[in-house]
């Protein structure tokens, strides 16, 4: 929304700081998700 408003400088402040977070749940998330699929095959 900050982006979109035109406040760009306090967008890449937080995005400096959400963006790595952000990635680092998405890699996780998909990854425990294929460690766990096989437990739940029908």
């Amino acid at each position: 929304v900050r982006g979109i408003a035109g406040s760009y400088e306090r967008h890449k402040k937080l995005a400096r700081i959400t963006y790595p977070m952000w990635l680092y749940v998405a890699v996780t998330g998909v990854i425990v998700y294929l460690m766990i699929s096989p437990y739940y095959a029908h």
